[in-house]
């Protein structure tokens, strides 16, 4: 696990090394998302189908897409796939019945 983490945060400093503003996924601006957080096709239609049935808050799409992005980079991804938007979709469902 230490491995994966090593390895996702160093795909994230290369992808952010022209930015003098952000040095991770937690600080990606939504200005950004469309940059940094591509998503495959079936991602984004999972993705808009649980923002409607989850009723989610522009803020709350935000931490869902960089929790994504987190998972993916996880995951060895440049993209963002349906299973990463299923997972961070999960912990976002988790965190609010707390």
């Amino acid at each position: 696990m230490r491995e994966m983490v090593a390895r996702a945060r160093e795909m994230q400093e290369r992808r952010f090394v022209e930015t003098n503003v952000v040095d991770c996924n937690a600080r990606i601006t939504e200005g950004m998302f469309a940059t940094h957080c591509a998503m495959e096709p079936s991602a984004e239609a999972l993705f808009v189908r649980a923002q409607k049935s989850l009723l989610v808050s522009a803020r709350a799409r935000g931490h869902i897409v960089r929790v994504a992005r987190t998972i993916a980079d996880l995951d060895g991804s440049k993209r963002i796939l349906e299973r990463h938007i299923a997972e961070a979709v999960g912990y976002r469902g988790r965190d609010s019945r707390q």
